[in-house]
């Protein structure tokens, strides 16, 4: 659950989350990106938002890119389902992106084009800001308020303290 939220934002894009293999939401790529890129991409910053991230290679049975084959990264230690590292990972994929083929597409669940995006997002600025090339960090400063905001209003429907979201570590 922690990761599906990290990675959550990825439905609203051209790249796949992972679903149609045994593994959904603990990697992410598509057929346009290099894994080895992505994942250099991703690791330096694992001092700032603590996860780890592995070159992987996969085929979906279904859902996007259906039976093609598809270079991500699968995680291997993961952070404790914040903000900053779903906004990582969407700069990360959107950069590393062959021209043209990253593009906001929430068709596969009903919301065509950005719409998707920024209903998830609850306003249109995080893709703006994304789309404008403003790195990660300086988003996730954008929306720290907001992101404490929800925290603190979703506490009491938790049916586990938040405190006990430590590091997952994977095999």
């Amino acid at each position: 659950a922690i990761l599906t939220a990290d990675c959550l934002s990825l439905q609203a894009t051209t790249a796949a989350e992972g679903r149609g293999t045994t593994t959904p939401f603990t990697l992410f790529g598509a057929p346009w990106l290099s894994a080895h890129a992505l994942a250099a991409a991703l690791n330096p910053d694992a001092d700032v938002a603590p996860a780890c991230f592995r070159a992987a290679w996969f085929t979906p049975t279904w859902f996007k890119y259906n039976g093609s084959d598809c270079e991500g990264v699968a995680w291997v230690r993961a952070a404790r389902g914040d903000f900053a590292t779903g906004i990582r990972i969407l700069s990360a994929v959107r950069t590393q992106a062959p021209a043209g083929k990253f593009a906001w597409d929430g068709a596969w669940f009903g919301h065509p084009g950005h719409q998707l995006i920024d209903e998830y997002a609850g306003t249109p600025r995080l893709r703006q800001m994304l789309d404008a090339g403003t790195p990660w960090r300086t988003i996730a400063t954008a929306f720290a308020a907001d992101e404490a905001s929800f925290r603190q209003s979703r506490r009491r429907f938790l049916l586990y303290p938040s405190a006990g979201w430590a590091e997952v570590d994977r095999v």
